[in-house]
């Protein structure tokens, strides 16, 4: 039997982070980063999500639809609000966002790091699952700060 390397204890908010962050959430008509270059699908879902519990929302001042940054000690990305039926106090983003009217090329990479969940996690093997061996991905602290301004890219079609 091989021993842990340290007790898996569930996940500790901190002061500063005081919701839970899920991520990977996939919504139709994606099908995981793919197809949002197609106008018919990208005009039904045009823009990355971030859902959350009615009574968070309403305790964080947030309306259903308005554009908030997600931020770890990782890192930040930006959703638009969605108001769900789920647990109060978890965050879940939506997984493989990218923007297909900004420029593919670098710097842009299509947006690649705007609403991008990668950026609110770490591969670092330290913090990694000791089950399954993968990156940290869920149950991660978290804080939600809405956007004041309005959530548009400067290159929009």
């Amino acid at each position: 039997m091989i021993p842990c390397r340290r007790p898996v204890a569930p996940p500790q908010r901190k002061g500063d982070f005081p919701l839970l962050l899920i991520t990977g959430a996939r919504k139709q008509p994606y099908y995981a980063s793919s197809y949002r270059q197609i106008e018919t699908l990208h005009s039904v879902h045009p823009e990355p999500r971030a859902e959350m519990a009615p009574a968070t929302a309403a305790r964080l001042g947030l309306e259903d639809g308005c554009p908030v940054t997600i931020e770890t000690e990782r890192g930040q990305a930006r959703f638009r609000l969605k108001v769900a039926q789920m647990r109060d106090d978890v965050i879940s983003v939506e997984y493989g966002w990218w923007y297909p009217e900004m420029p593919a090329s670098e710097p842009d990479l299509g947006g690649a790091w705007i609403s991008n969940a990668n950026a609110l996690t770490s591969a670092d093997i330290e913090t990694s699952d000791l089950l399954i061996g993968t990156w940290t991905y869920n149950g991660l602290p978290c804080r939600v700060l809405p956007v004041e301004e309005k959530m548009e890219l400067s290159h929009e079609r």
